[in-house]
Parts: structure tokens; C-alpha cells; sequence
């Protein structure tokens, strides 16, 4: 949808000072924003075809005094360039809608276009395979000055050529280049969501659009798309979108945010190949909940084709906020963005490229000057930079005269190592290993790697991309699924409706045959699920994610009587450096130790070498088992099955103190009902139409003559001839061609 209305304000920019004033920068640096605008819609058009952001270039015009900026996208017909080219270019209304994208206000073009006027500079457009010479004009269509051959056929190719009084020099171009760099994570290609807005912010998207009935404005909002937008716009059938009050649009902003979900943070953008993703969101003065990311690049002071120590962006495009860095003492770098301060305590020179993106940036003025102070105050920006600054000084650390441990030489290695992996896409733990063998003197055991790379996380952050190898299994009770656990398996996950209202974590997945020949997460309606050990990253992001669901769930924990095991609830249950708690209480079973002494069960000496008191023991421990713990264990193998089956169930009872089984709501047990009468209905009918109907035995003829007529098909031919034609395809897909064409043939 695409609603224009006319600015009245075209002089602004077709001066100098009026450019100025519009794009919120000095004189000087009215020809790097020209570049970027230009190279900004590049992006977006090659992005929005799902295509390669690499087919975007620019460079110096050679022997001319000018430059060039091309893609690989779609390209213009003649009426589209001209309106493209307008310089009181029609304000669109998707510039309104809220979106973590490029071009938030929406001028940029028109600054261009006014520039050209301005500077009186030439402008020449290639664009399916025709050249043109275009001149902007301050009010009205642009004039095509000549028109000839081209000999690009895909993209669009812009030229602009400047007098020789305007100095065109590399530096024009750092602004898009720095964009080109920046694009590699990828689009939003979301739409917008209805929690972002208040109802004047609704009401002024409904007045300014014109001749759009109010279900077409609501459905460009995610969630609201299709039928939903009918139902919402209930009772607003005959009113025009322009003529919604500020009280209808209050009532339409309540409807919409019910119909959608909240938005998930981690959809947020990134910048290509990133040292570092953080998410958050902010409040604004009405109150919405505005979400935010930020991405971060960090390397020693040596950047290359980009040569600068610090680069700002807001989704994804340099912004015209003068934002600079510099030493304050020995021991500080200040970072200085749109004119907060953060600091970042580091004696080696590192440079930064920091992209924030989020679909509300309050700005001060027309000209681009972002009103940071919510988000900066929220401390994540600062948290984040200074986490992606610590990785990259303990990757170049210098030795300080003590033995390097094999894990110190890992850290070391682990930031480079997944650049490599990654590249900007997603990888696994064991891409990283092979990454990171090369970088070490030594080659570490993969298990141990492992751990390493957990660790590592839990010190700097969740690795953005990283995901992991299947560790462990859940199996859901009344069906007997089970799933390997894994990032990418629990991503896909999507909870059956009603089926369990408990899971039961166990960090040994050697009681599932127990527990599944017992039939226990039957009798008590509870998945169960394992990760071999300490709870992994996918089974928290499982966790996590049910606990977000609309349906109850208890979550319970069971472990060994040893340290290991009070930990493995420990960081189960609460809040680590990679991640917050878990958003649903978690009921700790035990085996704790002074309940398995009273049930006679037989502790396990550790020897004298577990005796130093170092093993790490869980918080809630009192002083004269963490002792204990140091040289003994029990482990929940030392019970018979039938005891542990008795154990288990006494626990339950004691946590839950309510009937074990799970039954749903009045309206689910309806509406299931309904579901299953309707099917049991429709077989019975369809059992007796058939029957009536002599379907098998009139299928059987019409087979009979379908073979006869087949008789005279060289269908080895047929199916030899399909696949030299197609070899990506199977021979059962030339056979299928032929069933149908004889399928259609008989009469019956």
C-alpha cells in the first residue's frame, strides 16, 4: 500500500543551505550523504529482491568529475525513474510505519535529487539496457534530457557528474562504503507491530492516508494481515481511514494488539559478521515498550577500507550524529555517540563499529539528530561494547611470565575462530573446533573444547549464530515422541496443545526406559527431558520458550547428591552472565544429600584427591554438606527402580500438593468435542457414500482400461527423455506425468 501526499517544501531542498538544514549535516558533508542515500537505496532494492548486497558497488567516476553508485536489483521503468527522481517526491506512508529499517524519515531521495539541482551537477541513470539523462527539476516531473543504449541490463547504474569547482575525492565515498560493509547480517522482513504504537500515532497513519478503507491500513500490521484485519475493522466498514477519530483509533489499537503477538527481540537485525548481538528494549514517554539491538564490531585500530576507529550506524546506515572517539588517561577510551559518553576501560587501541537498530529512533530535528538518552540509559549499549572490548583484549593478551593454560590459549583464539565458522550465517560448535584447530599450538579433545566454548559464553555472552550439537532428548508423555534436543531441533519445537502441564528435568538420560515402561509421565502428565549433564543452551531456550506459552506448566529438577549436581539445578534455575532466570519456577526434587543418608542409600568416597575443597557447590547448600560434598556423593543410581519410582512420586506429591492429572478448560474440552464428532461423523458419512457409490469396483474398471490404453506408451522413453531433459528430477516424476494424462483420458 502506497499513499502519497505532496510536500509543499521542494525549495528546501534544492539549495545548499536548505540541504543542509534537511540532511542535519555541515556543507562539507553534503556529498558523502548524497553517496549514502544512494547507496542506501541500493541496498534496500537489492535486499528487498533477496539478492546478494556484494552486487552493490561504487566507486569514482574515471576521467570525470563525479561518481557512480550500482545494483544488482530489478531495475526502473521510464515512469517509475521519473517519479523516483522528483524533488517534491510524494511523501509514502510506509515511511510512517514503525520498521528497524533504512530511511526512517524518508528524505533521503529528495535530498539527492535537490543536489543535483543545487550543485548543477548531470545526472545519467542505466536501467534496463537504456541510458538517461535526467534533470531534476524544484517543482513537478523531471526532465529526461537524452536517452541511448545501454549496455547494463540487470540493476540500476546512477552518474553523477559535478562541476569542476566541486572537489569529488575517495572520502566522498567512506559513508557508502561503511553502509556496504555494514549489510551483510541481513533485512528486517517483518511488518510492523501494533505494540510499537500509541493511538495518536495510529490515528495519524489513518488521517494521512487517501481513498483506503480502514481494514487495508490495519492490515499492513503484523498479525492483523487477512481475515483478522476484516474482524478488527468491525463496525468501520463504511468509514475512510482518513476520517478514523483519535477515539476510534484507540479502540482499533486495543483490537490489534490482542489479534498479535508480541514481538520476539531476537528478530531484530544484525550487522554482517558482528563480534557481538545484545537486544533490549526501551520506554518511551507513553509508555511503549520500544524493542532495540545492538551489534558490534571490535578489532585492533586498523580497519582497513573503512579507516576509522569508530563508526555509529542506526539500522544499518551511518548516521550524520557526530560521533568520534578518543583516550581518556592511560587506561580509558570515550566513546562519543550523538553526543553521549560511554566509556570502555582498554590500554590497546581498538576500533568500533556500533549499529543500533529499532523500529522507533526519537530524533531532535529534521535533520537526523538521534535522541538516544532512553536507550543509552537502559546500559546495554555500554554492557555490550565493553563485553565485545574484554573478547578482543584477551584474544591479543600477552603473556605475563606464567604457563599458558590450554584454556587461556583457547579464549584467545575463540573470537577469530568464529568470525571464521560463522561468516555471518549460522554454525555449530564443531565448524568453530575446525576453525580454531589451526590457531592453537596443541589440538584440543572436542569434549573438552566443548566445555570450553560454554564456558567461554557464560563469561562473554551467548555467541550470536552459534548453535548446538543434539545433547540429550524429550519425550512427551500419551504419544512417546521423542526429540533430540538440540538449538536447532528445540527452535522448530512447537508444544502439542494439552498434552502435559509438567516437565520433569533429569540430568541422566538413563532413567528414560524406567520412567517410560512405568508409564509415569503418563500418570502425572509430564515430559520429561535431559541434557547428560549441565542443563544446555537448548534445553533453557526450551524451557524458556513454554514458559511463554498461554498453558500452565510446572517445571521439577532432579539430580545426583553431589556438587555437580546442586550446580546443575543452580544454573538451571537462575540467572547466569548469558542469560536471565528462567521466567517459570523451578521445583528442586533433589536427591539432596541428607535426605539420601536417611533412606540408607550408599555414599561414594571421592578419595583423597577431591579433599582440597574446590568443587564448586550450589548456594543453597548449608556450610556442613558443602563440606561433605568435597570428598563424598550419593547418586541416584543407588536406588532399585522400584525405590526410585516410590521416591519420585512422594516428591511430586510433596510439590505439587493438587490432583497429578491434567484436565483443560471447559471451552477446550468443548471445542475437542466438536473436533472429534465432526470427524467421526465425516468417515461414517464418507464410509457410507463410497459404499452406496460402488467406488472400488468402478475404480477397478476404469483401472483396466487405463492399463489397455497404457499398453501403447514407450514409457521407458518417456521417462528417459524427462530426465535428460531435468536431471534434477526422479524418474517417479516423468512416470506420475504419465498416470495423469491417462487418468484424464477415461471415461467413467
Amino acid at each position: 500500500m502506497t499513499i502519497t501526499t505532496r510536500y509543499t517544501d521542494a525549495h528546501e531542498f534544492t539549495t545548499k543551505s536548505g540541504l543542509c538544514r534537511k540532511a542535519g549535516v555541515s556543507e562539507n558533508q553534503l556529498l558523502p550523504v548524497i553517496v549514502k542515500e544512494l547507496t542506501d537505496n541500493a541496498l534496500d532494492a537489492v535486499e528487498a529482491a533477496d539478492g546478494d548486497t556484494s552486487s552493490v558497488s561504487i566507486g569514482l567516476l574515471p576521467e570525470r568529475n563525479g561518481f557512480f553508485v550500482e545494483d544488482g536489483a530489478g531495475g526502473f521503468s521510464p515512469e517509475a525513474l521519473l517519479e523516483f527522481w522528483r524533488v517534491d517526491r510524494g511523501y509514502t506512508s510506509s515511511k510512517r510505519f514503525r520498521l528497524p529499517t533504512r530511511g526512517a524519515l524518508g528524505n533521503g531521495l529528495r535530498v539527492v535529487a535537490g543536489a543535483v539541482v543545487a550543485f548543477e551537477a548531470e545526472l545519467t541513470v542505466h536501467t534496463r539496457g537504456v541510458q538517461y539523462r535526467i534533470q531534476p527539476r524544484p517543482d513537478g516531473a523531471p526532465l529526461i534530457l537524452e536517452e541511448g543504449d545501454s549496455s547494463l541490463s540487470r540493476g540500476t547504474r546512477v552518474e553523477i557528474v559535478f562541476p569542476e569547482s566541486t572537489s569529488i575525492n575517495e572520502g566522498v565515498l567512506s559513508w557508502g562504503r561503511g553502509a556496504i560493509k555494514l549489510s551483510g547480517g541481513g533485512r528486517f522482513k517483518g511488518r510492523t507491530s501494533p505494540h510499537w504504537y500509541g493511538a495518536r500515532d495510529l490515528h495519524e497513519i489513518f488521517t494521512g492516508t487517501t481513498g483506503e478503507t480502514v481494514a487495508a491500513v490495519v492490515g499492513q500490521f503484523a498479525g492483523c494481515s487477512g481475515a483478522k484485519a476484516g474482524k478488527i475493522a468491525e463496525g468501520y466498514d463504511r468509514i475512510p481511514a482518513n476520517e478514523i477519530t483519535l477515539e476510534d483509533a484507540g479502540i482499533l489499537l486495543s483490537r490489534m494488539q490482542e489479534a498479535a503477538r508480541p514481538f520476539k527481540h531476537e528478530n531484530m537485525p544484525r550487522i554482517g559478521g558482528e563480534t557481538r548481538f545484545s537486544t533490549g528494549e526501551y520506554t518511551t514517554a507513553e509508555g511503549l515498550k520500544i524493542p532495540f539491538s545492538v551489534s558490534l564490531w571490535v578489532e585492533l585500530s586498523e580497519w582497513g577500507d573503512l579507516a576509522h576507529d569508530l563508526i555509529f550506524t542506526i539500522n544499518r546506515t551511518p548516521t550524520m550524529a557526530r560521533s568520534y572517539m578518543y583516550r581518556d588517561g592511560k587506561n580509558t577510551q570515550a566513546l562519543v555517540l550523538a553526543g553521549y559518553r560511554l566509556e570502555v576501560t582498554s590500554q590497546r587501541e581498538l576500533a568500533y563499529v556500533v549499529n543500533i537498530s529499532s523500529p522507533l529512533i526519537p530524533y531532535t530535528s529534521d535533520g537526523k539528530e538521534p535522541n538516544l538518552s532512553k536507550i543509552i540509559s537502559t546500559g546495554i549499549v555500554e554492557d555490550t561494547i565493553t563485553k565485545a572490548a574484554d573478547s578482543i583484549k584477551r584474544q591479543y593478551a600477552e603473556p605475563k611470565g606464567k604457563r599458558i593454560t590450554q584454556k587461556d590459549a583457547v579464549f584467545s583464539a575463540l573470537p577469530k575462530a568464529l568470525g571464521t565458522a560463522g561468516g555471518g550465517y549460522a554454525f555449530s560448535q564443531r565448524q568453530v573446533y575446525y576453525a580454531i584447530r589451526p590457531l592453537l599450538e596443541f589440538e584440543p579433545k572436542y569434549g573438552y573444547f566443548t566445555e570450553l566454548l560454554t564456558e567461554y559464553e557464560n563469561e562473554f555472552g551467548e555467541v550470536a549464530g552459534l548453535y548446538r550439537d543434539n545433547r540429550g532428548a524429550l519425550i512427551l508423555p500419551h504419544s512417546q515422541d521423542e526429540m533430540p534436543v538440540g538449538t536447532l531441533t528445540v527452535a522448530s519445537f512447537k508444544r502439542p496443545l494439552w498434552s502435559f502441564n509438567r516437565l520433569l528435568f533429569i540430568e541422566k538420560q538413563g532413567f528414560f526406559p524406567l520412567l517410560k515402561s512405568a508409564k509415569w509421565g503418563e500418570r502425572w502428565d509430564c515430559a520429561l527431558i535431559s541434557s547428560s549433564g549441565f542443563a544446555s543452551r537448548a534445553v533453557k531456550d526450551l524451557i524458556d520458550a513454554l514458559a511463554e506459552g498461554a498453558e500452565p506448566l510446572e517445571i521439577f529438577a532432579v539430580h545426583d547428591a553431589d556438587a555437580a549436581g546442586t550446580m546443575i539445578y543452580q544454573s538451571l534455575a537462575e540467572a547466569t552472565k548469558t542469560r536471565g532466570a528462567r521466567k517459570v519456577r523451578i521445583h528442586n526434587l533433589g536427591l539432596e544429600v541428607e535426605e539420601a543418608l536417611s533412606m540408607g542409600l550408599q555414599p561414594e568416597n571421592l578419595g583423597t584427591d577431591c579433599a582440597s575443597g574446590k568443587k564448586p557447590v550450589a548456594d543453597y547448600v548449608p556450610e556442613r554438606w558443602r563440606r561433605w560434598l568435597q570428598k563424598n556423593r550419593v547418586e541416584l543410581n543407588s536406588m532399585t527402580t522400584p525405590q526410585f519410582l516410590t521416591w519420585l512420586d512422594a516428591k511430586m506429591e510433596q510439590a505439587t500438593g493438587e490432583p497429578p492429572k491434567l484436565i483443560p478448560p471447559e471451552s477446550v474440552l468443548r471445542e475437542q468435542l466438536t473436533a472429534e464428532l465432526r470427524e467421526r461423523i465425516h468417515n461414517n458419512i464418507a464410509a457410507r457414500i463410497l459404499k452406496e457409490a460402488r467406488i472400488n469396483e468402478r475404480v477397478e474398471e476404469a483401472l483396466a482400461s487405463a492399463v489397455y490404453d497404457s499398453q501403447a506408451v514407450d514409457l521407458r522413453g518417456e521417462v528417459e527423455g524427462a530426465l535428460t531433459e531435468d536431471r534434477s528430477k526422479s524418474w517417479r516424476e516423468p512416470l506420475s506425468s504419465v498416470a495423469c494424462k491417462l487418468a484424464g483420458a477415461v471415461d467413467f
